[in-house]
């Protein structure tokens, strides 16, 4: 597996989106949270021990306008369920602006149900406060966790 993203992708614009999708497939998580008491907050989140990748679409993010947090989320040897073999990285989104401009440039290229599901449910919900979202946020949620039970079976 490449440690880094190769350069004639970095270079185009759309192979990177491409890239993205199907990396944030498998690695990434949208968020919805509560923010300021009643209002709703967007994330967009990889998490994973690519630092280099991760660096590398953060550099690349960041050239094309978007606002990053990137950062150490836990160190090699911290215990999640086992011990971490490696230091676990953050690349985060936030900012219900930017989340919608990534979501338009993801969603066509998208093939992950559960990604699709919650990119569409934050485009069309992106004024709604978060007491009238989470009901169908935790739905949304419930389904796909039935769905990948059904499918490990």
């Amino acid at each position: 597996k490449p440690n880094r993203i190769p350069d004639w992708i970095l270079a185009d614009d759309g192979l990177f989106f491409i890239f993205l999708a199907a990396y944030s497939d498998c690695e990434c998580n949208w968020h919805l949270s509560k923010s300021h008491e009643i209002h709703s907050r967007f994330t967009f989140r990889l998490r994973t021990g690519d630092k280099e990748i991760l660096e590398d679409i953060n550099e690349k993010l960041k050239l094309l306008g978007y606002k990053t947090v990137f950062s150490l989320s836990a160190k090699k040897g911290a215990n999640y369920f086992k011990p971490l073999n490696i230091d676990i990285y953050n690349l985060t989104l936030n900012g219900k602006a930017q989340i919608s401009r990534l979501i338009n440039q993801l969603l066509p290229l998208t093939k992950h149900s559960e990604k699709i599901q919650k990119m569409e449910f934050m485009l069309k919900h992106q004024n709604s406060k978060y007491v009238e979202l989470i009901d169908d946020w935790t739905r949304i949620r419930d389904e796909i966790k039935k769905e990948i039970l059904v499918s490990n079976k």
